[in-house]
Protein backbone atom coordinates (compact mmCIF):
# COMPACT_ATOMS: atom_id res chain seq x y z
CA UNK A 1 0.00 0.00 0.00
CA UNK A 2 1.42 3.13 -0.84
CA UNK A 3 0.02 7.24 -1.13
CA UNK A 4 1.01 9.81 -3.40
CA UNK A 5 1.65 13.21 -0.91
CA UNK A 6 3.14 16.72 -1.41
CA UNK A 7 5.21 17.96 1.43
CA UNK A 8 6.66 21.43 2.12
CA UNK A 9 9.55 21.26 5.18
CA UNK A 10 10.25 25.01 5.73
CA UNK A 11 8.48 28.14 5.27
CA UNK A 12 10.60 28.98 2.09
CA UNK A 13 10.68 25.58 0.56
CA UNK A 14 9.07 24.86 -2.77
CA UNK A 15 6.57 21.52 -2.24
CA UNK A 16 7.64 18.04 -3.71
CA UNK A 17 5.63 15.07 -4.61
CA UNK A 18 6.51 11.78 -3.55
CA UNK A 19 5.38 8.53 -3.33
CA UNK A 20 5.28 7.08 0.35
CA UNK A 21 5.20 3.40 1.37
CA UNK A 22 2.44 3.38 4.11
CA UNK A 23 2.43 -0.24 6.24
CA UNK A 24 0.13 -0.96 8.96
CA UNK A 25 -0.29 -2.48 11.30
CA UNK A 26 -3.49 -2.91 14.05
CA UNK A 27 -6.01 -4.70 16.28
CA UNK A 28 -9.50 -4.16 16.05
CA UNK A 29 -11.99 -5.90 19.04
CA UNK A 30 -15.60 -5.80 18.53
CA UNK A 31 -16.89 -8.25 21.56
CA UNK A 32 -20.59 -8.72 21.27
CA UNK A 33 -21.78 -6.13 23.75
CA UNK A 34 -21.00 -3.65 21.91
CA UNK A 35 -17.67 -2.14 23.10
CA UNK A 36 -15.35 -1.26 20.02
CA UNK A 37 -11.82 -0.86 21.06
CA UNK A 38 -9.02 -0.01 18.02
CA UNK A 39 -5.23 0.45 17.84
CA UNK A 40 -2.65 0.86 14.79
CA UNK A 41 0.56 1.50 14.16
CA UNK A 42 1.50 3.18 10.79
CA UNK A 43 4.82 4.80 9.06
CA UNK A 44 5.10 6.79 6.18
CA UNK A 45 8.35 5.59 4.15
CA UNK A 46 9.29 7.90 1.34
CA UNK A 47 10.85 6.38 -1.60
CA UNK A 48 12.72 9.48 -2.59
CA UNK A 49 15.99 9.90 -0.82
CA UNK A 50 16.75 12.39 2.34
CA UNK A 51 13.08 13.02 3.75
CA UNK A 52 12.31 11.93 6.85
CA UNK A 53 9.87 8.63 7.95
CA UNK A 54 6.44 9.57 9.66
CA UNK A 55 5.39 7.40 12.22
CA UNK A 56 1.81 7.85 13.08
CA UNK A 57 -0.30 5.99 16.14
CA UNK A 58 -4.03 5.77 17.03
CA UNK A 59 -5.78 4.40 19.91
CA UNK A 60 -9.89 4.48 19.77
CA UNK A 61 -12.92 3.62 22.08
CA UNK A 62 -16.04 3.48 21.43
CA UNK A 63 -19.82 2.00 21.26
CA UNK A 64 -20.75 -0.10 17.84
CA UNK A 65 -24.44 -0.32 17.05
CA UNK A 66 -26.62 -2.82 15.49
Amino acid sequence: VGVLGTTTFGVADTPSTNYYIAPILGYRRHPPNGFLFKAYISSLIPTSTGLPVSLRMGIAFGIAFK
